[in-house]
C-alpha cells in the first residue's frame, strides 16, 4: 500500500519540538542546511553534523530545519543518545518507535523496508503489532550486518514515499555500535532521500573517541557537511534586547543562546527589563541589573521563585534522567497526585520543562544544562538513596515491559547498590542488560553491562561469576577488546575448579582471534585450555570435537608441524562426516595456517573455493571477509595478483561495513602491503602508521611487530636501511625468538649496509640446521629468500646451492609474507644461479621472474630482477650481453625514478657506472 505522508500524520517527534528559546543570528547555518534538504529531496544521501559547546543552539538549529520540512509534508525522525543509560542504537530506536507510534497497523509493514523482521530486535513490540518473518539466526557478526541493512532498508522504504530527515541529538554521547550503524546507513546501496542531521559538543569529542573516529571516516568518504556553532555576536543578542543590556548580556554569557535565554527569563522575571514599543529595555541601571555568572546560578535563582513542590518534583526529576515519567515520578516522590501536576505545571510555566508531544505523562528537561545544575545541588547520600528510589519506581510501573527499561533499571540500581538497594537487584539488571545489548549486537554496552554486574557481585557464587565471566569475554572479543584473552582464560580456571565442562568448553573455543593468537609464539595458556577440554570430548562423532582440534591446531601454528596438520586432518575428517556447514567452516578457517607451506598452496587456494561457498549458504559476511583474506594471500602466493586484487577490494567494503576491529585491522595492513609491492612507498608508509594505531586500539598483540614488518621493507625499497633501523629490528628478533625468519631479514640488512661479516654470522646460524630453523611453514619463503640474496652477495657457494635445491622445486611461485611481495622465488634462484656461475639458468630464472613481475604489478621488483639480470649479463660477456643489460638498466633507472626508490637506483647508476663488478 502506498503512503503519502502528510504534515498531521506524523508529529514531529519530541527531540525537534520548539523549546520557545530565542533563535537569531543563525541564518547562514539555516541556508546551508536548508540547501543540503534540496539535494536530499532530490535523491542525494546527505548528512550535516552541527558541533558546539552546550547551550549553543545545536538543537533548536536542527529543530528549526525540522519544523520546515515537516510542514511541507516530508518525514521527519529524530532520537538523542543519552549520557548515563547507554541504550544500544538508542537515536534509531527512538526515530523507529516514533514512525510505529504514529503508523495505522495496516500500513506498517509497508513502511519498514524488505528486513522489517530484524527490527524487532530494536523494538520488540513490533512483533505483537505486524506479521514479520523472525530475525535471521546466524553467527553475531552475520546478524548485526543483517541489522544494519534492515535498517537502511525501512529508511529507503520510507523515503521512497516522502523524503526523511533523521535527527541525530548529543552524538558525543553514542556508543561505538551506534556511529558504526550511521556509518553504514551513510554508505548503504539503498537508495534514499535522506537528510540526517547529527548534533554533538566538540568540547566532548577526544582523540580516540568513537565519534572522532567516525567523523574521520566522514571526512575521507566526502559528502560530510560540518556546521561549528559558536556564541552570538553582540549584534545578535541586541537585536532582541536593548543596546546597553544586550552589551552587558554578551559580556557575561559570551552569547551562548541557551544562557542568553535562561538569563533573559531571570530578568523578566525580576522585573530587570520590559518591553516597550516591541522592544526590551531596562528598567535600572546596568550595574544593579543582577546578571548571573554561570548556568547553575541562574538556574538556582529561578529555582527560588518556585513553590517547594516544584522544587522537589524537580530534584528527583534530575536523579531520573534528562527524560521523565509522571508516574515514576509519582511513585518515587513524596509529592503525588494534583499536587504533583500543580507542581510540573508551574515548572512547564516557568519554560524549565516541557511536555513530551504524545501520550500524557512524559516530561521532558528544556536543556540538559538545568538537569545537570539540579543534579549537581544534590549530595553523595541523597543521590544515592533518589537512584534506589528511581529503581524501585521503574520496576514497579514498568512490571510487565521490563526488557525496555534495562538500561535505565541497571544504571539507577548500579548507583544505590549496598546500602540504599539490595546488590543482588543491582546484578540481576546489569547482567539482563548486558543480555539485552549482546542480543542487540550492541557489544560495547554489553560488556560494561557485564563488567558493572562482576563488580557488584559479592564473593561466592561462583556459577553466577562463570557466567557473567562468558558472556563478558564473548562481548569484549566481538567488541575487539584485547582484554577478552584474559577475561576467557579466567573463565575456563573457574570453570575447571566447578568441573563445569559446558563452560570450560566455551571458554576454550571463544578464545581466540580467528588466527593464531601471535608471530613467533605459542599461547601455552590456550593451548592448556584447550586441550583440557579436548579430553572431555573424545567422541569422533562430535562437532564440537572438531571445533577444538580445528582450535588447537590454529594455536600451534608456531609449534610442531607434524601434530598440528594431524590435528588438523582429523578435524576436516570429523566436519565432514557430521555434515554440519558451520563446523566445516570453522575447521577449514583453521585449516588455513595449520597445514601453510609452500607445497599446499594448491589445496589451500581450493579450500578457500569451498569455504566461499560455505559462507554464502551461511550468509555470515564475517566469514566472507576472513575467507577473502586467505584467499588473496594464497592467491598471490601463486602468482595471481587479479584475483588477490578483486578480493581485498570486497575485503575492504564488506569490512567497513561489519566495522569489526579485528577485520579492520587486517584489511588495513593488507592494503599497506598492496601499496608496497606496487611501488608505492610514500603510501604504504602512511597506511602502516594508520595500521598501526588501528592494531593498537584493539589491542592486536603483533602490532609493534607488523609496524616494523612494514617499516623494514619500506626502507628497503627506499634504500634508506640504517644503524636505527637494525636496533630496531634486533630488538624485535629479541622479543620474538620463534620468528626465525627475522635471522635472515636482519642478515639482509647487515649485507645491503655493508655489514658483511655480521652478515655471515647471521647465514651461519640458519644454516647450522640446514635451514630448517626456519620451519617449513607460511614464512619459510620469507626466511630464505633474503638468506639467498645474503648467500649470493658473500658468495657462499655451498649456502647458495643448499637454498637452490630448496627453492627449486616452488619457482613458479610468488613469496608473500602476509601480502608483503618479497619478489617471485624465480628472481632469487636467478640471483643464485648467478652467484654460482650458471648463467644460462639465471637468464631463464631472471625471464620468469620479470615476467611475473610485470603481471602481478611488482613494480620495485621488476626493476630489482632488472638490474639482478643486467648484472648477470656483465658477467656472462656473451655477444650482445652488454647491450641487453644497459636496456635492462636504463629501464630500471626510470621505474626507481618514477617511483622513488633511492636505494634500487643507486644500483642502477653503480652498474652504468662502475662496470660488470659494480
Amino acid at each position: 500500500m502506498s503512503w503519502e505522508p502528510a504534515a498531521a500524520a506524523l508529529p514531529l517527534p519530541p527531540v525537534v519540538t520548539g523549546t520557545g528559546r530565542v533563535f537569531v543570528g543563525r541564518e547562514v547555518e539555516v541556508a546551508r542546511l536548508e540547501a543540503l534538504w534540496k539535494e536530499a529531496v532530490a535523491g542525494e544521501r546527505r548528512v550535516a553534523l552541527v558541533a558546539g559547546e552546550p547551550g549553543v543552539g545545536k538543537t533548536r538549529l536542527a529543530a528549526e530545519l525540522a519544523g520546515s520540512v515537516h510542514a511541507t509534508g516530508a518525514v521527519v525522525l529524530a532520537g538523542r543518545c543519552d549520557e548515563e543509560l547507554g541504550v544500544p542504537y538508542q537515536p534509531f530506536v527512538e526515530a523507529l518507535r516514533h514512525l510505529i507510534s504514529r503508523s495505522p497497523e495496516r500500513e506498517l509493514s509497508g513502511r519498514l523496508g524488505r528486513f522489517g523482521g530484524e527490527l524487532v530486535r530494536l523494538v520488540p513490540e513490533l512483533a505483537s503489532l505486524v506479521a514479520l518473518p523472525p530475525p535471521l539466526s546466524s553467527d553475531p557478526e552475520t546478524e548485526r550486518y543483517r541489522l544494519f541493512d534492515a535498517m537502511a532498508a525501512w529508511l529507503s522504504a520510507l523515503s521512497s514515499a516522502a523524503p526523511v530527515l533523521l535527527v541525530l541529538d548529543d552524538l558525543q554521547w553514542a556508543a561505538k555500535p551506534t556511529l558504526l550503524l550511521l556509518r553504514h546507513v551513510l554508505r548503504s546501496g539503498e537508495p534514499m532521500r535522506l537528510l540526517v542531521v547529527g548534533t554533538y559538543r566538540d568540547t566532548e569529542v577526544g582523540r580516540g573517541s568513537p565519534l572522532a573516529e567516525l567523523l574521520a571516516n566522514l571526512r575521507r568518504d566526502g559528502g560530510m557537511e560540518r556546521i561549528s556553532l559558536s556564541g552570538l555576536d553582540a549584534a545578535a543578542v541586541a537585536d532582541f534586547l536593548g543596546q546597553a543590556a544586550g552589551r552587558a548580556l554578551h559580556a557575561e554569557t559570551e552569547g551562548n543562546p541557551f544562557f542568553v535565554s535562561e538569563v533573559l527569563r531571570h530578568l523578566i522575571e525580576t522585573g530587570g527589563i520590559e518591553q516597550e514599543d516591541g522592544r526590551w529595555v531596562t528598567t535600572r541601571s546596568i550595574e544593579t541589573l543582577g546578571i548571573p555568572e554561570g548556568v547553575r546560578d541562574v538556574v538556582g535563582q529561578r529555582l527560588s521563585r518556585l513553590s517547594e513542590a516544584a522544587n522537589e518534583a524537580l530534584s528527583l526529576a534530575a536523579v531520573v534522567g534528562t527524560e521523565f515519567e509522571l508516574a515514576v515520578l509519582e511513585h518515587a516522590g513524596s509529592v503525588a497526585g494534583e499536587d504533583l501536576l500543580s507542581a510540573l505545571d508551574e515548572v512547564v510555566a516557568a519554560h524549565l520543562v516541557a511536555e513530551v508531544p504524545g501520550p500524557p505523562g512524559r516530561y521532558r528537561f528544556a536543556h540538559a544544562l538545568v538537569r545537570d545544575a539540579l543534579y549537581a545541588e544534590l549530595s553523595a547520600s541523597r543521590r544515592v538513596r533518589r537512584h534506589a528510589r528511581v529503581a524501585e519506581a521503574i520496576r514497579i510501573v514498568h512490571a510487565g515491559a521490563l526488557d525496555d527499561h534495562l538500561p535505565a533499571l541497571a544504571h539507577h540500581y548500579g548507583l544505590a547498590a549496598a546500602p540504599a538497594a539490595p546488590r543482588e537487584l543491582a546484578v540481576e539488571f546489569a547482567a539482563r542488560a548486558g543480555d539485552r545489548a549482546l542480543a542487540q549486537l550492541a557489544n560495547d554496552e554489553a560488556a560494561s553491562y557485564y563488567r558493572q554486574a562482576l563488580e557488584l557481585l559479592e564473593g561466592g557464587d561462583d556459577a553466577r561469576r562463570l557466567e557473567l565471566l562468558l558472556s563478558l569475554g564473548e562481548a569484549e572479543r566481538r567488541a575487539g577488546d584485547a582484554r577478552y584473552r584474559q577475561t576467557l582464560l579466567d573463565a575456563a580456571a573457574l570453570a575447571q575448579r566447578r568441573g563445569d565442562t559446558d563452560g570450560l568448553t566455551w571458554a576454550a573455543l571463544a578464545n581466540n582471534r580467528g588466527l593464531f593468537s601471535a608471530v613467533g609464539h605459542v599461547d601455552a595458556e590456550r593451548v592448556a585450555v584447550l586441550e583440557e577440554a579436548l579430553a572431555a570430548h573424545a567422541d569422533p562423532g562430535s562437532p564440537v570435537r572438531a571445533r577444538l582440534l580445528a582450535g588447537l591446531g590454529r594455536e600451534l601454528v608456531y609449534g610442531d608441524r607434524d601434530r598440528r596438520v594431524r590435528l588438523s586432518d582429523e578435524a576436516l575428517a570429523i566436519a565432514r562426516r557430521v555434515g554440519d556447514a558451520a563446523t566445516l567452516a570453522e575447521v577449514l578457517l583453521g585449516r588455513f595456517y595449520a597445514i601453510a607451506a609452500p607445497t599446499t598452496a594448491a589445496e589451500r587456494l581450493e579450500n578457500m573455493r569451498e569455504l566461499a561457498g560455505l559462507a554464502e549458504t551461511l550468509e555470515d559476511p564475517a566469514l566472507v571477509c576472513r575467507t577473502l583474506g586467505f584467499r588473496a594471500r594464497v592467491a598471490l602466493e601463486l602468482g595471481d595478483a587479479e584475483q588477490a586484487d578483486a578480493c581485498l577490494d570486497v575485503l575492504d567494503r564488506l569490512s567497513a561495513d561489519l566495522g569489526q576491529p579485528h577485520l579492520r585491522w587486517l584489511v588495513n595492513w593488507q592494503r599497506t602491503a598492496q601499496a608496497l609491492w606496487r611501488g608505492q612507498t610514500e603510501l604504504a608508509e602512511r597506511r602502516a602508521n594508520e595500521t598501526y594505531e588501528l592494531a593498537r586500539a584493539c589491542g592486536q598483540p603483533d602490532a609493534d611487530l607488523f609496524l616494523v614488518l612494514n617499516i623494514f621493507w619500506i626502507r628497503f625499497e627506499q634504500g634508506r636501511l640504517d644503524d636505527d633501523l637494525t636496533a630496531l629490528l634486533l630488538e624485535t628478533l629479541a622479543h620474538h625468538p620463534g620468528a626465525t625468519f627475522f635471522e635472515a631479514w636482519l642478515g639482509l640488512l647487515y649485507a645491503e649496509t655493508g655489514r658483511l661479516p655480521e652478515a655471515r654470522r647471521c647465514l651461519e646460524r640458519l644454516a647450522e640446521s640446514g635451514y630448517a630453523r626456519l620451519g617449513f611453514d607460511h614464512l619459510w619463503h620469507a626466511g630464505l629468500t633474503p638468506a639467498a640474496t645474503v648467500a649470493a652477495r658473500l658468495g657462499d657457494a655451498e649456502g647458495c646451492a643448499v637454498l637452490t635445491d630448496l627453492l627449486a622445486p616452488f619457482s613458479d611461485h610468488v613469496v608473500s609474507c602476509a601480502h608483503m611481495i618479497l619478489g617471485a622465488v624465480s628472481h632469487h634462484l636467478g640471483v643464485l644461479a648467478t652467484a654460482t656461475g650458471h648463467f644460462d639458468s639465471a637468464e631463464v630464472r631472471f625471464a620468469a621472474a620479470e615476467a611475473t613481475h610485470e603481471r602481478i604489478g611488482a613494480l620495485a621488483w621488476l626493476a630489482r630482477t632488472r638490474i639482478e639480470w643486467a648484472r648477470m649479463l656483465r658477467h656472462r660477456a656473451g655477444s650482445g650481453d652488454d647491450e641487453r643489460s644497459q636496456a635492462l638498466l636504463g629501464l630500471a633507472l626510470d621505474s626507481a625514478r618514477t617511483l622513488g626508490l633511492a636505494g634500487v637506483e643507486r644500483q642502477a647508476v653503480a652498474q652504468l657506472e662502475g662496470g660488470s663488478h659494480a
